[in-house]
């Protein structure tokens, strides 16, 4: 280290308010390493607040206050400077008692520590809430998108219709099933078979309301008819049961209506039972008759084939 007076001319510097200098000048001069770090921290607030100053961020007051305590602290340096040239007591131990601390840099320590944690929470708690929501998915409402009809309400996605309408969403009308033979009253012990009345023995008609006159006795032969078919190629068919005589081949028939009028004359042109073609059939024979020359529209069940 150099004479004293660097000292003093520091000291000058430092109450003319030329502290840059004043820096400069212990630097150059002063050669043990923890003094020289002391200036260096002094030198690194010294620019701070110049850039504070350059950038308009510091009022006047403070900063004036803040050159007076870096001049405060260079003033002690070369106070101690001057007691270390009149006592050779260790240097570390006489200015690090006396050196302040840079409350600056421990300032913004503490809000880079905050800044850090208030990060770190914020990440952890996103993280949270992410898992959280891809575990538990929101539930959708099934009813957003389904509308009802006839006064339906949706309920867990499907309509629940009112009596009388079905359907997805409630569109369609029930059909309720009819009994053919609800409205049909057969007479005289006939029976009603899906929506026809089926006559005993002696009655014909649509609700065996009619009773085979006397004058269908005189003839050997007659069979009711109970159904008509229509074969291409052939002609038409009727199908019954021969309820007195006997039928053969090539028989000239007359067909008669339910109050013995005569409607057609035919000739029989096959018989046919249990899909066996034969010659004859005789009373009891339910059978199926092959008519020359008559359509299926000029018959209906009911009639009577006499011979």
């Amino acid at each position: 280290m150099k004479g004293n007076s660097y000292l003093n001319q520091a000291q000058d510097l430092i109450t003319d308010g030329k502290i840059n200098k004043a820096i400069e000048l212990l630097k150059s001069n002063v050669s043990d390493h923890d003094l020289k770090t002391q200036i260096l921290q002094i030198e690194a607030r010294f620019n701070n607040l110049q850039r504070k100053i350059n950038n308009g961020i510091i009022d006047n007051d403070d900063q004036l206050m803040e050159e007076n305590k870096i001049s405060n602290s260079l003033l002690m340096i070369t106070s101690n400077l001057s007691k270390i040239a009149s006592n050779p007591q260790p240097i570390k131990e006489i200015v690090s008692n006396n050196l302040p601390q840079n409350k600056s840099n421990s300032f913004d320590k503490k809000w880079l520590i905050i800044g850090l944690l208030t990060m770190l929470l914020f990440v952890l708690g996103y993280f949270l809430i992410t898992k959280n929501s891809n575990n538990t998915p929101i539930k959708e409402d099934a009813c957003a998108k389904i509308t009802c009809m006839n006064g339906g309400v949706c309920k867990d996605g499907k309509c629940d219709c009112p009596d009388g309408f079905e359907g997805d969403r409630c569109q369609t009308s029930k059909r309720v099933p009819v009994d053919p033979c609800a409205n049909i009253n057969c007479l005289n012990g006939g029976k009603c078979d899906n929506g026809t009345c089926k006559c005993p023995t002696g009655y014909m008609g649509k609700r065996c309301e009619v009773k085979v006159i006397d004058a269908l006795t005189k003839y050997s032969f007659n069979m009711k008819i109970e159904d008509v078919f229509n074969m291409v190629g052939r002609g038409t068919v009727v199908t019954g049961k021969i309820l007195k005589g006997n039928l053969k081949k090539g028989d000239t028939l007359l067909i008669k209506d339910a109050n013995g009028k005569t409607k057609i004359k035919t000739t029989c042109l096959g018989i046919e039972m249990f899909r066996k073609m034969l010659d004859s059939a005789e009373e009891g024979d339910n059978v199926g008759l092959l008519l020359k020359g008559v359509t299926k529209d000029q018959v209906e069940r009911g009639m009577i084939i006499v011979k």
